[in-house]
């Protein structure tokens, strides 16, 4: 019987940037309860064509965000990068394998899957938005002890306007009315919002990332002074580490 010390991951990674690449790393790897040496990276912008076979070899598949990925998921002709990146979460979806995206990791596996994307800066979320928990979020194992509203970090102008058939809402925001997603029927979980980024972290980011995203010094004071408590987001992987990863692969 594999135990959380046995676990190895392959996370996907979609950043430029080395320091956020490293800082994303640790945090998957704090939040998830591994190691940082069972979380083995793929940095797609470094290996944009890659097989699905990837995957051989892991117990799961986690995926990062990005803020440097621009339209590639919703243009026509996609660059490689996104092409091999979808097919990769297709074919973890087929195999029933343990997958648990964030941000873009989302948006490439409702795309992948069969579901759609829009790109609508009217209901950009940037900050800490109130995210409520569905009626089948309720009794997610995930999600079943969140309270609703609860607060995370997302940053992001795209959104699912549907999910690939077979996908459930577990939570949702006036903005945005997918936030996560599950199919019932396989260890597959998928965040628009970022269960792996705290406030500190969001803060270097946004920091890092301020002409991208904020218009101002007083812009990034304003939101960081609105900011709420995200540790009900933090609790979530972790809880996915035990009550759905590690039943799964021990089945």
């Amino acid at each position: 019987m594999k135990t959380i010390h046995d676990i190895k991951v392959l996370l996907m990674q979609v950043r430029l940037d080395q320091e956020t690449l490293h800082e994303e790393r640790v945090a998957f790897a704090e939040y998830s309860g591994l190691k940082v040496e069972q979380v083995e990276t793929l940095n797609i912008f470094e290996t944009p064509v890659f097989d699905p076979s990837v995957l051989d070899g892991y117990d799961a598949l986690f995926v990062g965000g990005s803020s440097d990925e621009g339209d590639a998921l919703i243009v026509r002709d996609k660059p490689a990068f996104a092409v091999h990146s979808m097919a990769v979460l297709a074919e973890a979806y087929e195999r029933k394998m343990p997958v648990f995206a964030s941000c873009y990791g989302f948006q490439a596996a409702v795309v992948a899957l069969g579901g759609e994307l829009l790109h609508d800066p009217s209901r950009a979320e940037k900050g800490t938005p109130a995210i409520h928990v569905t009626e089948a979020g309720k009794d997610d194992p995930v999600f079943r002890d969140t309270p609703s509203p609860f607060y995370a970090v997302a940053v992001h102008e795209k959104l699912a306007a549907w999910l690939p058939e077979g996908a459930v809402t577990l939570a949702e925001t006036e903005a945005c009315p997918h936030h996560a997603f599950c199919f019932p029927d396989r260890p597959f979980y998928a965040f628009q919002f970022h269960p792996e980024v705290d406030l500190s972290e969001l803060e270097r980011r946004l920091k890092r990332y301020q002409e991208r995203y904020l218009e101002s010094d007083s812009a990034f004071d304003e939101l960081m002074r609105d900011v709420k408590d995200t540790t009900h987001a933090q609790v979530l992987l972790g809880t996915y580490m035990e009550r759905i990863l590690l039943p799964w692969v021990n089945k």
